[in-house]
């Protein structure tokens, strides 16, 4: 038997109080040390499954679901209310490439605005001009940008029926979310985006496409007009360390199949264990209700 001290803990992404459980292959004395990483990955991984918390304001949802992933909350320009549904949507979306370390879609463009308005009207995602090449988003019925936002980045396939996301490896799913976080190879070219909402049978309707490598002179709205308007400017947001508050048992066999149970605080998203140099088996990341973390 040998006595164990606090694990060290690293992560690729990253809330409150969860608790992780894993066993260890062998024992072995380990330092009480933790270490962490700066988001920016191109492009970020997909969540295991859905984010759907029972919260009803929708940035405190999404604010929780983007803690999952190690991403702050959502900061909102202070002219936000007084934005566009157009113009919120760029900001939001662009906000979620920032916040991850991917450049901003540089603006609206005018006539791309009415491919997406056209999206918007009929429910559908919007079409590309001829011989464009990007992503196309749509949904119908949130109540605000922010909660087509959700939709998008944390609760796919929300409405499709050859989608599901909501358990792990789910078939078809994050296409919005990886519209919206699409890579841009070649770094000469930039994003360029279109924006629509219109009021349908269905409820309010969002629609948004964004491409590279588009021509455009008519932006008639752009990221940049909005820094101002930010307390701080967007940046890339850093995981915060995590820290272990207690393990359980503090004792294992030196054969290992030991189960042990870490609790900390800024783990959400730790994808491994390490016990000195051995790494834990069968790692597991539980929230403080005991519900695996997806």
């Amino acid at each position: 038997m040998t006595r164990s001290s606090f694990p060290r803990l690293r992560r690729t992404v990253g809330l409150a109080t969860v608790v992780l459980s894993m066993v260890f292959a062998s024992s072995a004395v380990f330092a009480g040390s933790t270490s962490a990483q700066t988001i920016g990955i191109v492009p970020p991984a997909n969540p295991s499954a859905n984010c759907v918390p029972d919260i009803d304001s929708d940035v405190g949802l999404v604010d929780y679901c983007r803690a999952l992933e190690g991403v702050g909350p959502l900061e909102l320009p202070s002219n936000y209310d007084a934005l566009t549904v157009p113009e919120q949507m760029l900001v939001v979306i662009d906000l979620e490439r920032v916040n991850r370390g991917e450049p901003p879609i540089v603006g609206l463009d005018a006539s791309l605005d009415g491919y997406a308005q056209q999206g918007a009207k009929n429910d559908t995602d919007p079409a590309f001009p001829p011989g464009s090449f990007g992503g196309g988003i749509e949904a119908w019925g949130p109540a605000s940008t922010v909660g087509a936002d959700s939709l998008w980045m944390y609760d796919d396939g929300y409405r499709s029926p050859n989608v599901d996301c909501t358990t792990p490896g789910g078939f078809g799913c994050w296409g919005h979310r990886g519209n919206i976080l699409i890579n841009i190879l070649d770094a000469t070219e930039t994003l360029v985006g279109g924006a629509g909402y219109a009021s349908t049978g269905e409820g309010p309707s969002y629609a948004f496409l964004m491409l590279y490598g588009y021509e455009t002179s008519d932006l008639v709205f752009t990221w940049t007009s909005e820094l101002p308007y930010f307390s701080t400017p967007p940046t890339t947001e850093p995981l915060p360390p995590p820290t272990v508050t207690g393990i359980s048992p503090t004792w294992g066999s030196v054969v290992g199949g030991t189960t042990v149970t870490v609790s900390g605080v800024d783990v959400a998203g730790v994808t491994a264990v390490e016990f000195g140099t051995t790494p834990a088996t069968e790692v597991a990341l539980l929230n403080e209700l005991g519900r695996v973390n997806n």
